[in-house]
C-alpha cells in the first residue's frame, strides 16, 4: 500500500518552525496508522536553509532547531531530489520542491523537468515503483531513537582505539547490535 501526501508550505508562513511541526506533526499520524504502508510525501515545503546534499539534509543552524530535518532523521525518512527545483535571477538555487519516504527503494528515478511557462519552480518527476514483491526483510519502528544514538556515541567515546581492524567491528557490530534490540520493535 502507499500513501500518498502532498505538501504546500507558504514561504509567508508566520512560523517556520511551527510550520515544519505541523508537516512533522502530519507525517507522524501517517506513520501511525500506516505503519506498513510506503509513504511518499512530495510538494513544495519552502525550505530555502536546508541543503540536501544528502537524502536527510543538513542546516547552517544544528538540526535541533530544525525539527522536520530532526524529524527525517529520527523516522528514518529519506529525501530524494538531489538538485535546485527552484532558480530565480539574483538568488542562489535552492531545492525547495521535495520527494520524501520510508521506502527509497521505491523511488527508482528523480529528476527535475523544465520549469512551465514563467514559473521559477522546476516540475520534479518521480518514477515509482508499485507492484513489488513482499521484502524478506522485517520492518523495525525505532521507538527511541535519541537513545540508541547516545548510546553508540557513549560506545564510541569508551571504546579504546585499536590497531585491530576485526576486534573494533566486532565492538561495532555488538554495538549495534545490542542497540537495536533494545530501541526496536518489528511492525
Amino acid at each position: 500500500m502507499f500513501v500518498l501526501s502532498s505538501i504546500y508550505r507558504s514561504p509567508s508562513s508566520p512560523c517556520q518552525l511551527s510550520s515544519q511541526g505541523a508537516i512533522a506533526e502530519m507525517t507522524q499520524f501517517i506513520l501511525c496508522n500506516f505503519p506498513k504502508a510506503t509513504l511518499l510525501m512530495t510538494g513544495d515545503f519552502n525550505l530555502p536553509s536546508v541543503f540536501w546534499i544528502d537524502v536527510q539534509g543538513m542546516t547552517r543552524s544544528s538540526p535541533e532547531q530544525n525539527p522536520l530535518i530532526q524529524f527525517l532523521a529520527e523516522h528514518f525518512l529519506y529525501q530524494t531530489v538531489m538538485v535546485p527545483t527552484r532558480m530565480r535571477p539574483g538568488q542562489n538555487p535552492s531545492t525547495l520542491d521535495l520527494v520524501v519516504t520510508n521506502d527509497p527503494k521505491k523511488v527508482i528515478r528523480t529528476q527535475t523537468l523544465s520549469p512551465i511557462g514563467s514559473n521559477d519552480h522546476m516540475p520534479v518527476l518521480s518514477s515509482i515503483q508499485l507492484n513489488s514483491k513482499p521484502s524478506k526483510y522485517t520492518k523495525q519502528s525505532f521507538n527511541n531513537y535519541k537513545m540508541m544514538v547516545e548510546e553508540l556515541i557513549d560506545a564510541y567515546l569508551e571504546t579504546p582505539i585499536s590497531d585491530d581492524v576485526e576486534a573494533s567491528w566486532l565492538i561495532l557490530k555488538n554495538t549495534l547490535l545490542e542497540s537495536q534490540a533494545n530501541h526496536t520493535s518489528v511492525i
